[in-house]
């Protein structure tokens, strides 16, 4: 069973356009929604709610890159109480508690691959749901229908704020219900990818028969680990970019990629080692100039592609899936038992960008305690323009191992002043295990509550 309905959920074709806006001389003007996602109940009807919902996404500048982006992964959620609905006969604006429950456990109750869905992917689609449901009641008149008094009893509350470019800021919301499951306690956050591993898929990469396979490949593997981008960002770099960055004399010259969090077709520019743009020239000029060479001639027609990676077969792009795919077949060939995907150098990327910063800002500082605060606030300003993260949660596991990375090598430094002391022994490991439960914005307080126990201690 897959993880949506799929003749609830079908794409329009890739020169879709939506009508925009009409000019002083009442003309309409028309925008592209290549592959927007169009909604049917089960019966082939469509679904008005579903497909109005999908341009109200669309106009929150939601996704369609890369076969349909964040849309059709919303589509997709919605496509599931589309389809309860419709078999238990029950209407979109009639849902009640006790049918709510009766949703969750009919996801729960669906294998995929022969597994129930996660309880943090079953938590998404029921935030979704109620986006969906709230949604549908404003439309009807019917503001109330998921509210503390209404039907669904659920609280929209505000979880972030995002200050766009142009100044504006944004909300998003979510909700408070007594739907959600319980969190199991496992880590959603990745982990970098393991410099050994790392060093067994390259190994496996210099075994590519095929030049340009074997070229695309370790280009694809230094953009991932330089650029430090998501994998459609890396996977849609434009040659011109690449040409354009390198026209500076800067040893880290900046390097302009799509951004594929916040507003929709947003780019940002990205300081990489120029050795790395080097070499990605040099395999433009050499094995992709050629490969494009022979397949113009054999069509008879020239072939001109500003997206870095094309097919071997056809010259046009590859999809952004590529790069998940080449990493699986990498990991299968070099028999790797552990993690390793595209997304984990983006991990590792960011991991050794903060421990740079924060280690070199520490050890310029007379008092690196209590500079760290203040250090990793900056860091993340800074980290977070290169990153392209919608809010800085987004990098608060960076911060909390950085943090925990410092105050270690500061604790161990006080420990080893003092050799055979087993007092300051047991009080550094117990003063790290309650570090380790600290967030970043509560550290200042934690160590003036702490130094002022030591004082009292004294006295």
């Amino acid at each position: 069973m897959t993880r949506h309905t799929p003749k609830v959920v079908q794409q329009l074709s890739s020169d879709f356009k939506l009508p925009d806006t009409v000019d002083p001389k009442g003309r309409l003007t028309l925008r592209k929604a290549p592959k927007i996602p169009f909604l049917s109940y089960p019966d082939g009807n469509p679904c008005l709610f579903g497909n109005l919902f999908m341009l109200y996404d669309y106009d929150q500048n939601y996704s369609l890159a890369d076969d349909g982006g964040s849309l059709k992964e919303h589509a997709y959620q919605l496509s599931l109480i589309i389809q309860y609905t419709y078999n238990n006969g029950i209407s979109l604006l009639n849902m009640t508690e006790s049918r709510l429950k009766g949703f969750l456990g009919w996801i729960r109750a669906r294998k995929h691959k022969g597994r129930s869905p996660s309880i943090n992917r079953t938590n998404i689609i029921l935030s979704k749901t109620l986006d969906f449901l709230y949604y549908i009641g404003v439309q009807s008149g019917y503001p109330e229908y998921v509210s503390l008094q209404g039907a669904i009893k659920a609280e929209r509350v505000v979880k972030s704020s995002i200050r766009r470019a142009s100044g504006t800021t944004i909300q998003i919301y979510g909700w408070k219900h007594s739907i959600f499951l319980v969190s199991d306690g496992k880590s959603r956050t990745g982990v970098p990818i393991g410099m050994d591993t790392l060093e067994e898929l390259r190994q496996q990469v210099d075994k590519i028969s095929s030049d340009f396979i074997r070229r695309r490949t370790e280009v694809l593997f230094n953009l991932l680990e330089h650029i430090g981008g998501r994998r459609a960002e890396v996977g849609n770099v434009l040659v011109s970019s690449i040409i354009a960055a390198l026209k500076t004399e800067d040893s880290n010259p900046f390097i302009t990629i799509d951004s594929r969090k916040g507003v929709r077709g947003a780019t940002r520019e990205v300081p990489v080692a120029r050795h790395v743009l080097e070499d990605a020239l040099e395999f433009i000029n050499t094995e992709r100039r050629s490969l494009l060479s022979r397949i113009s001639k054999r069509k008879k027609t020239t072939i001109e592609e500003d997206k870095l990676f094309i097919s071997a077969r056809t010259g046009r792009p590859i999809k952004v899936q590529h790069a998940t795919a080449t990493f699986h077949k990498l990991k299968t060939e070099a028999k790797i038992n552990g993690k390793a995907h595209p997304h984990q150098m983006r991990h590792l990327f960011l991991s050794r960008l903060f421990d740079e910063r924060v280690t070199a800002a520490t050890r310029s500082r007379s008092s690196p305690l209590f500079s760290l605060d203040s250090i990793l606030e900056k860091t993340v300003a800074e980290i977070r323009q290169l990153s392209g993260h919608a809010t800085e949660s987004g990098l608060n596991p960076y911060v909390k191992s950085a943090k925990e990375k410092v105050l270690s090598e500061i604790l161990n430094s006080t420990e080893q002043e003092h050799p055979g002391n087993t007092e300051i022994a047991e009080a550094v490991r117990v003063l790290m295990d309650e570090l380790a439960q600290v967030q970043p914005s509560d550290l200042e307080e934690f160590l003036t509550l702490k130094l002022q126990q030591i004082k009292e201690g004294k006295s």
